[in-house]
This record gives C-alpha cells, structure tokens and sequence, in this order.
C-alpha cells in the first residue's frame, strides 16, 4: 500500500491544526509535526484528538524564526525523521492548511502523477532583487526575524557595505539560483536527495535571507529532478505545487465563505490559510464536501 507522509509546520492557532490533523487522519498517511520551541505546555493530546488511522510524530522541538536557516532546517528535519517510512509522497503544509479535496481524490491523483515533484518556481531566471537573498551575507537574521530593531538596521547596513566592495557570494557555487513557494509534495527520490545534501545545503544557504524559498528549487533544477517537475515553464502557477493561494498585501489572505465556489472549482488539492476565527462557516463547508 502507497502511503505519504504529510510534514507540518505550525506555530500557532492550534485548533486549526487539529481541524488538519482530522482531515489528513487516513490509513494511507502519516504526519510529523514540528512545533515551534517558543510554543510550551502545548496539550498534544488535544491537539491530535480525533486521529485514529494516522500515526502522528511530533519530532523535536527548535526555534524557527522567518527568514533565517533554521526554517530550512525545521524542512530537513522533518524530512529526515519520515524517511524512514519509504513513503510515496511527503507533503510539507503549515498548520493553517486544509486538504480540499477528499483523500480518495488526493490519492488518486498521485497515483497518477507517481514520480511528478511538485514544486513553485517564480520564473526561468530568478530577480536580482531576489538573488539577493542569497548573494550577501545575513548574519542577523536568525534574531532579526521580521522586527525592525537595532539588528535589523545593522543588517542593512552590512548589506550596504557588501554591495559596496562587490560581494557575492553565488559565484563560487556554480549553481543557478531558482525560487518558489517553499511548500512542496515531492517523491521519496527527491526527499532522500535533499536529505543526504544536508550539508551542502547548510554551505550554501546558511546566512541567507528567506532561504526556504531558494533551497529545494535551486538544487531541484541543477539536477537530474528538473525532468520531473509538474510545470516546467516555470510561470509562478500556484497549479505547479497544488497549493490554492491568494495573495494581499504581500501575505496570503485569510479564506472567508464567499470563497468557497472559488475553493471547490480549483483544480488544487490543498489551500492556505485558514483560521477558526476568520474562515470558521467555510471550513465546516469544506469538511462537508470532502466527505
């Protein structure tokens, strides 16, 4: 029996996350969670209430700020902790993600498409402003985050200097910098090879900014993985990584009911983001069309 492993990382809104866990819980999947170090006391218990068919590994906890490696490494980790299984496909959602589509529909799909790597890539050739991200040194981002303090000042004034002696840090890689989405539904072949390059991961994109975004593609496309990629034009279709988003003000929009129809007539398999508070009616929608 072909089983997949969904990856999920969350670090809040915890009843969202059980609503997740309820939807993915199949004897065809299993899921590993990684919450977030700053989060304590959290009740697994309650969290995974309801899931009786999936076994649920909560993997160990570490700090993950935006931005910074560790959120390339929280990816790896639990990359490496479900390898063990051989799964078909590993699925890496956030805990504001619903499936919207049923399981039977989902595992259909994959057995149709077995060996596909979906992956988001933004465009053939990456944006300078982008490459940016991994051209210069970051050496503050892991504290940084998205506050604007004294760090983050510093940061860019240590980015100006850079520039300014001609920095870059992409030359000695010989690689061609990709970027996408970093939420992926990839092959056991793939997973395995992110997971023995580790270390030549850690080489490249420690100290970068939003490395999460560059990692996977960046190595996808300078291998033999670029042949099986779901939409090799590279156009920044949410369809290449089956992820339904839309996208205000720079962040994905929270989905309310009126976005249902919008929801059920995409060919997409999963959506983000939700949230009790906010998308509280059209979840209960979606549960009710996914059964």
């Amino acid at each position: 029996m072909k089983k997949h492993a969904y990856l999920i990382m969350a670090h809040d809104n915890f009843d969202m996350l059980n609503v997740l866990l309820r939807e993915l819980d199949h004897q065809k999947n299993d899921i590993f969670i990684h919450i977030d170090k700053k989060i304590i006391n959290l009740d697994v218990q309650a969290v995974s209430k309801g899931v009786n068919q999936s076994t649920i590994t909560f993997i160990d906890q570490m700090n993950v700020t935006w931005g910074a490696y560790s959120q390339i490494q929280c990816e790896i980790n639990l990359l490496k902790e479900s390898l063990v299984g051989e799964y078909s496909y590993y699925h890496l959602l956030s805990g504001l993600d619903l499936p919207i589509k049923s399981q039977s529909y989902i595992h259909d799909f994959f057995d149709r498409n077995d060996g596909v790597e979906f992956l988001q890539f933004q465009q053939e050739n990456i944006k300078s402003r982008n490459l940016e991200r991994v051209k210069y040194h970051y050496p503050f981002q892991e504290v940084v985050g998205k506050k604007k303090n004294f760090l983050w000042f510093l940061g860019k004034i240590y980015k100006y200097l850079q520039k300014m002696i001609g920095v870059d840090r992409t030359r000695k890689y010989g690689l061609e910098f990709q970027m996408g989405a970093n939420w992926f539904s990839i092959t056991n072949e793939l997973a395995k090879y992110l997971v023995k390059m580790e270390q030549e991961i850690q080489r490249i994109f420690k100290n970068t900014l939003n490395g999460d975004e560059l990692f996977i593609q960046t190595l996808v496309y300078n291998s033999s993985f670029k042949d099986n990629i779901s939409q090799p034009n590279y156009n920044n279709s949410c369809h290449s990584n089956l992820r339904y988003v839309v996208w205000k003000n720079d962040t994905p929009k929270y989905f309310k009911e009126a976005d249902f129809d919008s929801l059920q007539s995409s060919d997409e398999l999963f959506a983000r983001k939700f949230s009790m508070q906010e998308s509280g009616q059209l979840i209960e929608k979606i549960l009710l069309n996914n059964h």
